[in-house]
Order: structure tokens, then C-alpha cells, then sequence
């Protein structure tokens, strides 16, 4: 399973994504995460603390999140 972030705005641009951690087993969304930015094209990183969908593929164009250490 897979978690979504709809319409979230992206700290490295300003604008809104739609954000997907494709490896998201345990469906839960309270993590650390980096990806890259499509508008700007560098890494950034975005804090999730709240609720997110769980989705068994993320839709098409959304930014893929990679989970860090906190």
C-alpha cells in the first residue's frame, strides 16, 4: 500500500502537489520526508504529522516521497 498527500503545498516552490510515499507498508503518514521538487528541480523536505490516504498506487505526476530519519 501506498500513502497520498493531496494538494499539499511544496516548501521548495510554493505551489501544491499531490504527494505519494509509494512504500508506505504500515499506511501511516507521521514521518520525515525528502523528494525533488518538479518546479524547481532540487531536493526538499517536507514534515507530515497528519491525516493522508491509503492508496494501492499513487495517480499519475505525483511527487514520490522517500522517508528519512527524523
Amino acid at each position: 500500500m501506498a500513502i497520498l498527500l493531496t494538494d499539499r503545498e511544496c516548501p521548495a516552490c510554493g505551489h501544491r502537489h499531490h504527494f505519494v510515499d509509494p512504500l508506505a507498508a504500515d499506511g501511516r503518514a507521521a514521518a520525515t520526508y525528502e523528494y525533488h521538487c518538479p518546479r524547481v528541480g532540487r531536493v526538499a523536505t517536507l514534515r507530515v504529522d497528519g491525516p493522508a490516504a491509503v492508496v494501492r498506487h499513487g495517480p499519475q505526476g505525483a511527487v514520490h516521497l522517500q522517508r528519512v530519519a527524523a
